[in-house]
């Protein structure tokens, strides 16, 4: 595994680990579950080249997905 996957303490790179020694996060395991949701999502839509402009950029409709993803996280179902 390359060097730079790695995190300082020899650990598989991930963003989990990350966020789980942010102060701010640790107490408060649902605000780290609903950002790692936005993270996992994020990931899902680049995946698809079909969702990114040329430039490599979310396209509208890709943003609006994330966006609506966002708000059934942190504001519940807007339906």
């Amino acid at each position: 595994m390359p060097q730079d996957l790695l995190t300082m303490s020899g650990e598989e790179f991930s963003i989990s680990n990350i966020l789980k020694e942010d102060e701010r996060i640790q107490d408060n395991p649902d605000l780290l579950e609903k950002i790692l949701a936005v993270f996992d999502f994020t990931q899902y839509i680049l995946d698809d080249d079909e969702n990114l402009t040329k430039s490599a950029n979310l396209n509208g409709n890709a943003r609006t997905l994330l966006d609506k993803r966002i708000e059934e996280l942190f504001l519940g179902d807007s339906d």
